[in-house]
């Protein structure tokens, strides 16, 4: 990741940055649009033209930005896959016929933000925790 490296005036884009730029744009350019129309309506209609100093900081701002906000979600998403990798042999262990996948997928998420505000605390004893939580055994009708 490279933050404000200058060097002769130059700032390097991750291919990270880049990767996730160009899922941006083909996956959601209504919200693209949308964020950017908002900021226009923002500016209003008596903005003036930004000299050429504080357009190119703000372009090195905004994608410096973007390198954060893409490094902060890889690492988010990196520490999920580690916290489910975690749980999977307590997930693999649930009777799905007594447990339903919304339950389950609930306290799986419960359990990561706990985990995540513990780190000390066992993933899998989290899960099961949560899992008593919610659980809503279905009556039995009849009794053999």
């Amino acid at each position: 990741m490279n933050f404000n490296q200058f060097d002769d005036n130059q700032f390097t884009i991750s291919p990270e940055l880049l990767t996730v730029m160009a899922r941006i744009v083909d996956d959601h350019p209504q919200e693209l649009q949308a964020l950017i129309q908002k900021a226009q309506r923002s500016l209003g209609a008596g903005h003036k033209t930004l000299d050429e100093d504080y357009a190119h900081d703000s372009i090195i701002d905004f994608l410096s930005l973007m390198e954060l906000f893409a490094y902060q979600a890889k690492n988010e998403v990196e520490v999920d896959t580690h916290l489910a990798k975690q749980m999977m042999p307590a997930i693999d262990h649930i009777d799905g016929i007594a447990c339903d996948h919304e339950t389950v997928a609930s306290s799986v998420e419960h359990a990561s933000e706990q985990k995540n505000k513990h780190p000390h605390i066992n993933a899998q004893e989290l899960l099961y925790k949560e899992l008593l939580r919610r659980w809503k055994p279905a009556k039995k009708t009849s009794m053999n």
